[in-house]
């Protein structure tokens, strides 16, 4: 499993519009990292943090998915506890005052 993760800077705690920010920009970069991988490794999983957020409005359950082979689900979803997984890789889950961190991995699994 790789772990990684991003930190936002906030304004105040109380940020919100700041958080949602962070929150898209990080689940674009999971997004780009997923195209890179896509050429060099062929099964793995892909996880993020908190929903999809690429319709307006979910279909689910209603509906399948619209876009699955883009879905990143959640650590949490996983069953992770992502304090518990970042102590446990050496990072720091508080980056400070005023900031959010979001959390994603990979999993994968190394032929040898």
């Amino acid at each position: 499993m790789l772990i990684f993760s991003k930190k936002y800077q906030l304004n105040d705690s109380f940020d919100f519009e700041s958080m949602i920010a962070g929150l898209k920009d990080f689940k674009h970069s999971v997004d780009n990292f997923q195209q890179k991988l896509q050429p060099i490794l062929f099964h793995y999983l892909l996880l993020s943090n908190e929903g999809c957020g690429r319709c307006e409005k979910c279909t689910y359950p209603d509906f399948q998915c619209k876009f699955p082979e883009l879905l990143h689900h959640s650590l949490e979803g996983y069953g992770f506890i992502i304090k518990e997984l970042a102590d446990e890789a050496g990072m720091r889950y508080i980056n400070g005052t005023n900031t959010v961190t979001f959390f994603g991995a990979l999993l994968f699994k190394v032929n040898i």
